[in-house]
């Protein structure tokens, strides 16, 4: 099955993913909204509400955080690495991602 999503969401969601896979749990609004560098927490709920009705995620009380992951998108570690450190303006050579891969591989393996 083909989303048809934005780059925005796509990242969005490829986060959720990558940060349910190392810590068992989708992050909070915060978090989200300092990984896409958005000044607000509406413009996440907003992208919630998107993602919610193309039916990639389900808000849902018994979970952490109330999101459930209905569609999932392949994610490496290195992925979210290079991304992370691009909007942090550092440099994301390879040394650099792969340093940073590690440290959510490990975080995620606590």
């Amino acid at each position: 099955m083909s989303l048809r999503l934005t780059s925005q969401q796509h990242r969005l969601l490829a986060f959720l993913c990558a940060h349910d896979a190392a810590h068992g749990t989708t992050p909070s609004f915060e978090v989200m909204r300092v990984y896409l560098d958005l000044s607000s927490k509406s413009g996440i709920a907003r992208m919630i509400d998107e993602l919610e009705a193309k039916g990639c995620v389900a808000r849902d009380g018994a979970h952490k955080h109330g999101l459930r992951i209905l569609q999932r998108v392949p994610v490496s570690p290195a992925e979210v690495a290079r991304d992370a450190l691009i909007r942090a303006g550092a440099e994301p050579s390879e040394t650099n991602v792969r340093k940073v891969a590690a440290a959510l591989t490990e975080a995620g393996a606590r």
